[in-house]
Parts: C-alpha cells; sequence; structure tokens
C-alpha cells in the first residue's frame, strides 16, 4: 500500500539524482508524480520534464513544481493504435528522444528515468540509489497498479508472456553508463532494451529492488485491452 504522497516525509535529505519524465498531454498525472518525487525521504537534486509539444497544461504544471523544462519531438509512429487518447506518446520514437534529450542535458552523475503516470512511495527513491551506489549498473522498483489493484495480476501476466525481464519502465543508472551505451534505441519497448544494456556494464548487473514501491495508473492495461492477442487483432 502506498503512503499518502500528500504528506512529505518526516525527516528529508537531497541527493544528485537527475530525473528525466518524457511527457505529452500528461497535465492529469503529473501533479501526482512530481509530488511523489518532492515528497520522499530523499529529494532529487533536478527534476528535468521533456515535452513533446503539449497542449495541455503539462508545461505550466512542470513549471510550478519548479521543473526544468526541455522540449523534444514527438518522433514517427512505432506501433498500436495511432492516434490513440489512452497512450498518446509511449508508442513513438519520441519517448526514447525525450529520455535522450533529458539524459544528455542533466547535470548530476544518476539518472531515474521513469513516467508521467508513476507515484513514489516515501522511501523508493532511497533504496533504489542505496543499491545502485552498492554497485548495481541498473535498479528498477516494485511497480503495482495504484487505481487499478485488482487487475495486477493482467501487468505481470503479460510482462512473462512478452518476456519482458524488467517489471518497471522506472530506472535509475549512472549518466556515464547511460552515455557508454548510446542511450535510448528507437525501438518498442526502449526501456526493456535499454536496461539490459547498461546491465552488462558493471559486476552488479540489474538489481530488482522489492521494497522500493512505486505505483502506475492502469492506462495501459486500457490501451491494450485484456489480452494481447485481442489487440493485435484489432
Amino acid at each position: 500500500m502506498l503512503r499518502a504522497v500528500e504528506e512529505r516525509a518526516p525527516e528529508q535529505r537531497r541527493i544528485p539524482v537527475s530525473v528525466v519524465i518524457p511527457a505529452l498531454e500528461e497535465e492529469k498525472y503529473l501533479p501526482g508524480c512530481l509530488r511523489s518525487l518532492l515528497n520522499g525521504t530523499v529529494v532529487p537534486d533536478e527534476i528535468i520534464v521533456v515535452d513533446s509539444g503539449s497542449r495541455d497544461g503539462t508545461v505550466e504544471i512542470a513549471e510550478s513544481f519548479g521543473c526544468r523544462v526541455l522540449y523534444s519531438p514527438k518522433g514517427e509512429f512505432l506501433w498500436g493504435r495511432e492516434g490513440s487518447e489512452d497512450e498518446p506518446h509511449i508508442w513513438t520514437t519520441g519517448v526514447a528522444e525525450a529520455r535522450n534529450r533529458g539524459g544528455a542535458e542533466a547535470r548530476n552523475d544518476v539518472l531515474l528515468f521513469t513516467d508521467a503516470d508513476t507515484i513514489f512511495e516515501w522511501h523508493a527513491v532511497e533504496r533504489l540509489y542505496q543499491v545502485l551506489m552498492r554497485g548495481a549498473a541498473v535498479t528498477h522498483p516494485m511497480q503495482v497498479l495504484a487505481d487499478r489493484p485488482e487487475l495486477g495480476w493482467w501487468w505481470h501476466v503479460q510482462n512473462l508472456g512478452m518476456d519482458l525481464r524488467v517489471p518497471s519502465r522506472t530506472q535509475m543508472v549512472r549518466r556515464e553508463d547511460f552515455l557508454r551505451v548510446g542511450g535510448f534505441r528507437y525501438i518498442f519497448h526502449e526501456d526493456n532494451d535499454f536496461a539490459r544494456r547498461v546491465a552488462g556494464l558493471r559486476r552488479g548487473g540489474m538489481r530488482f529492488v522489492p521494497d522500493a514501491v512505486i505505483g502506475t495508473s492502469g492506462r495501459r492495461i486500457t490501451f491494450f485491452g485484456w489480452s494481447w492477442e485481442r489487440h493485435t487483432q484489432r
């Protein structure tokens, strides 16, 4: 169960981490994500929102939270239902473009890549950082469906069925390793591909941190429908 992110952790400290969030029409989710990042036991030194042409209040929200706002093109359509209102950004090359722009311009040596519909439990960022500093190449958290907990089984079944070894789109890495692998490639599931490549750079490899808990929205399930087969046959 996620802690109430409306409340600030009793004790906080700032850490040298840059958070990178790609965004396109994210005014619904972005405030909750930013609030949770700023209310945790550790506060990232920098939060970068990379916008790809939002026409809603995404940019204004990011600026009101003190984020650094960068801009990146939406990119080319990759896969799925083009123009979907459920996932307007994730199935284009724009999400990789945005992650790469943010990572390249970040001012800290540690990067946390995440999405606008992510909510961080108080200790999540701190635990990811601790494990990374002990020698891991990439750390990723325990992910739950914050708004549709009854559908959590769907998430895990789909990940297993697609052989995705990274159960979260949220990943923490060192900036030097991000640069060594050339960032994110412009492919479907660019986040999983990126984590696997970074994991090979250090003996600590990829580390799952089960007590670093984050919540995500159920919009990807809404996008896919109840099964992968049903979606691909549309």
